[in-house]
C-alpha cells in the first residue's frame, strides 16, 4: 500500500517503528525515518521538503 502526500508519521506508545518514505525532492529520494514510541516525526513537507509518499512501516526494526 502507497499513501501519498504524508507530512507527519506517529509511532505507536511502545514500539519504535521504520517508516520508508519517497520524498520528491531534486532528485527523488528514498529514505527510512525511525519513529520513536509515541512521537511525531515530520517527513516530506513536514521537514520543509517535497511531497512525500509512505511506502512501507516496519516494526520490529531490523538490526
Amino acid at each position: 500500500m502507497e499513501i501519498p502526500k504524508v507530512y507527519f508519521v506517529r509511532g505507536d506508545n511502545s514500539n519504535t517503528i521504520a517508516a520508508k518514505v519517497e520524498v520528491k525532492d531534486d532528485p527523488t529520494v528514498v529514505e527510512v525515518e525511525q519513529v520513536d514510541p509515541g512521537e511525531w516525526q515530520p517527513v516530506g513537507v513536514g521537514q520543509l521538503r517535497g511531497d512525500a509518499l509512505l511506502l512501507e512501516l516496519r516494526f520490529p526494526i531490523a538490526s
